[in-house]
């Protein structure tokens, strides 16, 4: 194939001599002929790999800052590499993107896969505009820039036109057998930048639970070891529930202060009010589409009181602290757990809370989960229980924090 590269930058000339040497022709063009220049003496450079690879495919590449030659190399694909600087409200600047995708279309109309980092819904502007734009991030490191591009975890793909899914899928096809993630562009963009959150808040673990150790005089390589080797694939949906969670981190939290660790203190605190958060957020929500209807008297119906699916016990649940805040705003709660002993216990409780603060809203269990749907306004799934998959749930307004009623309606998430 024919690949264009657009920026010659720390990765976008690495990414120029990896396609060299697995296609046939490269152009690359950059503005700036002093870096130009700088690369056809193959200027020493700490990166490696670089120098090595350009004497070797240097043949191969065709260098220059004139964008016109696009119609003569006649590409199969160009990708974008420039840079995108924080702005002062801190999101990304596409100018420079931009304006090399609006040169590049006067003499091709090639499809282009952006590689610089943006911000999500940039690609799909871009593709209105200027037709045939997508994103393809690279997730490298600096320092193994050309090893981490031929040896990648995955390949990230923004690219909902079959035609041109092909094409990217082709080129690295013949790079590496890694696993190809697809979605739109969207959804890419804003997983290029959830990954390196979440790197990053694993750097911040290491610190505040390496440096608590240290500060307690225990083995923190070890601790961090067992940490890392326990790592599971949480999905969506409610936060920390159950006698263990919740208190182990308020404990965390004290045992930063004794020890005078203020890092662990701060970030655990964060992590308290994040978690509480959470049930005011999934609160909101039900009372946004409460509003919307206009009643008088709205029933909620809740698939799940216990901290966890198929356990009686209510330790710290969010779901049940999600109903015990709708009961001051006047709204019927029916309950279904999969564990009646649970739906009885959650009554007990709320109707402790309605007592003590003169309440009039009726709550309900119910033993059998259909009834228990076709009787409340709203439905709020608590738990992922795989009963709910075999619900009618048609015309409910239904808030799902898990997700499991996309899977039912064959919903689209982003939708």
């Amino acid at each position: 194939m024919h690949i264009a590269v657009i920026g010659l930058g720390k990765l976008g000339l690495p990414l120029s001599l990896v396609m060299a040497k697995y296609h046939r022709e490269v152009l690359g063009i950059d503005l700036d002929i002093n870096r130009l220049e700088e690369i056809k003496v193959n200027k020493k450079t700490h990166e490696p790999l670089v120098n090595e690879y350009y004497e070797k495919y240097k043949n191969k590449i065709h260098l220059t800052t004139n964008y016109e030659e696009l119609k003569f190399f006649n590409p199969d694909a160009i990708f974008v590499v420039v840079q995108t600087p924080s702005k002062i409200d801190e999101t990304f600047d596409i100018y420079y993107v931009e304006i090399a995708i609006y040169r590049a279309r006067k003499f091709t109309d090639a499809p282009i896969y952006i590689v610089s980092t943006v911000n999500p819904g940039d690609t799909e502007r871009l593709n209105k505009k200027y037709g045939r734009v997508y994103y393809n991030p690279e997730m490298v490191a600096q320092g193994r820039i050309i090893h981490d591009m031929e040896n990648p975890n995955y390949i990230l793909i923004g690219c909902e036109n079959k035609r041109d899914l092909k094409i990217i899928q082709r080129i690295w096809s013949k790079i590496t057998d890694a696993p190809q993630y697809v979605s739109s562009t969207r959804t890419i963009e804003l997983a290029k930048i959830s990954l390196n959150v979440s790197l990053i808040t694993q750097i911040m673990m290491a610190n505040v639970i390496g440096g608590l150790a240290d500060k307690m005089e225990c083995d923190s390589k070890l601790i961090l070891e067992l940490v890392w080797k326990d790592i599971r694939k949480y999905r969506q949906g409610l936060g920390a529930s159950g006698p263990c969670f919740p208190r182990d981190l308020a404990l965390y939290k004290v045992i930063c202060a004794r020890y005078g660790h203020c890092l662990g203190e701060r970030v655990i605190n964060s992590l308290i009010f994040a978690n509480k958060q959470i049930i005011y957020d999934w609160r909101n929500e039900i009372k946004k589409e409460a509003e919307k209807m206009k009643k008088d008297k709205v029933k909620v119906g809740v698939v799940g009181v216990a901290y966890k699916p198929y356990v009686p016990y209510l330790y710290a649940s969010q779901s049940l602290e999600i109903i015990r805040t709708l009961l001051y705003d006047k709204f019927d709660i029916n309950i279904w757990d999969a564990i009646k002993e649970a739906s009885e216990d959650a009554k007990k409780q709320l109707d402790n809370i309605k007592k003590m603060y003169c309440l009039d809203n009726e709550i309900k269990v119910y033993d059998n989960l259909q009834e228990m749907i076709d009787n409340s306004d709203i439905i709020f799934i608590g738990l992922p229980f795989k009963e709910i998959k075999e619900a009618n749930l048609k015309n409910k307004i239904v808030i799902d924090p898990w997700g499991i009623t996309n899977e039912i309606f064959n919903r689209d998430p982003r939708s």
